[in-house]
């Protein structure tokens, strides 16, 4: 006979392991809204090939999220009993899902999204369109073209990137010296950009690409080929588009969802460009892993704050190649490789020739008309207080996000 106390081991060894495991069948058994737990096993990440433009739209590759560490993310535990009615955010949701993330943050985001529309697509839409079918008839007595943007390099605008510089030259000189970036080049970047913070869009970047990517057929911009009134083969060509950019809003979509929670950024205050660029420095989501960086140390990366920004631009540019010691010619290659234009580059060259003649040699000065003059001392010192005083307006709004 055993002793009391052997049969309590027993109990222990044999009886409570099987009880475990019965629960633990019973947990694994329950099932969520939509597939994932299956998959969630076999999941791997498959490495971004996007193009390292900020305005990419390679659609190749898709950016599969293995089962992340932070359970912000991905929480194995949980259930999601999430009801959404808009049909074109539960597919996404699913979606979302079957790529590893799940968890009460990510339904808590989904609520919050107003209603679907087709609003982006439908611009991108418009916009293929132009550029495949309109054809452009020839001008008689063609201007030629600027090598600048128009009313950029003005002394009024200037001013304003002068007092920009002295603001959050502490950031400038930390950025300037890691990098090798030229403050004067980094905040004609910023203002070209989003006039050094002022001006970043005006819809919620969460939403439209949530919007685009949930666009993936062309019923969904029906209304659009109407008013183009686009043929049959128009459509078909289009048709193929639309899956395309609907594919890669989709990992653009993914990638600010994860970088909203793993920041603890606020998703219903992000704004952006139609397609869906955020920041004062506006990256596209898919380079926010690679190339946006904490400024301020602060454990965060947000690009609506002004160290986070005018560090994550200097690191863009870097790891594109700019070098201190290179040609002004290998340095204009390397702005156009965040926006692929020679005007873009020449114009940030200029707002830094301006701040900073010393920055290039006579010959190579981007000529500039600057006739038009701030008329007096007074007049300046009234655009530095309202620079200022719309400078602590973002600090509040950073504060916010």
């Amino acid at each position: 006979m055993y002793s009391h106390k052997k049969l309590k081991i027993l109990f222990c060894f044999l009886v409570l392991p099987f009880l475990f495991s019965c629960q633990s069948k019973s947990h694994a058994g329950s099932t969520l809204d939509v597939k994932t737990v299956n998959n969630q096993q076999n999941a791997t990440q498959q490495a971004d090939s996007a193009s390292i433009n900020t305005n990419s739209t390679n659609t190749n590759s898709t950016l599969k999220v293995e089962k992340p560490l932070n359970k912000k993310l991905f929480d194995k535990s949980y259930v999601s009993n999430i009801k959404l009615e808009d049909n074109y955010w539960k597919n996404l949701h699913a979606k979302l899902a079957e790529d590893n993330l799940i968890s009460p943050e990510i339904d808590k985001l989904f609520c919050s999204l107003p209603a679907y529309e087709n609003k982006a697509m439908a611009t991108k839409v418009k916009e293929l369109y132009r550029i495949k079918f309109t054809k452009r008839t020839p001008q008689a007595n063609k201007t030629p073209k600027m090598t600048i943007y128009p009313n950029i390099v003005t002394p009024e605008n200037m001013l304003k990137a002068q007092t920009y510089l002295e603001e959050h030259k502490e950031y400038f000189k930390k950025s300037e010296d890691e990098f090798g970036v030229p403050k004067e080049v980094a905040v004609g970047l910023l203002f070209l950009e989003t006039r050094l913070g002022t001006y970043l869009g005006t819809d919620n970047a969460v939403w439209s690409l949530a919007s685009m990517a949930s666009s993936q057929d062309i019923a969904d911009v029906e209304d659009t080929l109407t008013a183009l009134n686009a043929k049959e083969d128009q459509k078909a060509w289009l048709e193929t588009k639309v899956k395309e950019k609907s594919a890669w809003a989709y990992n653009e979509f993914k990638a600010l969802v994860v970088h909203c929670i793993e920041n603890d950024i606020d998703s219903t205050q992000i704004t952006g460009s139609v397609y869906g660029a955020i920041g004062f420095c506006q990256f596209m989501p898919s380079n926010l892993k690679r190339y946006a960086v904490d400024g301020d140390d602060d454990g965060k990366v947000n690009l609506f704050t002004h160290p986070d920004a005018i560090r994550s631009l200097s690191n863009f540019l870097y790891k594109h190649g700019w070098r201190k010691e290179k040609s002004r010619a290998e340095n204009h290659k390397v702005l156009m490789r965040y926006n692929n234009s020679k005007k873009y580059a020449n114009t940030i060259l200029a707002v830094a020739d301006y701040l900073n003649p010393s920055l290039v040699e006579e010959k190579d000065k981007i000529i500039v008309d600057t006739s038009k003059k701030v008329k007096s001392s007074k007049k300046s010192k009234k655009q530095i207080k309202q620079a200022k005083k719309t400078n602590n307006k973002q600090k509040l709004t950073a504060n916010k996000l």
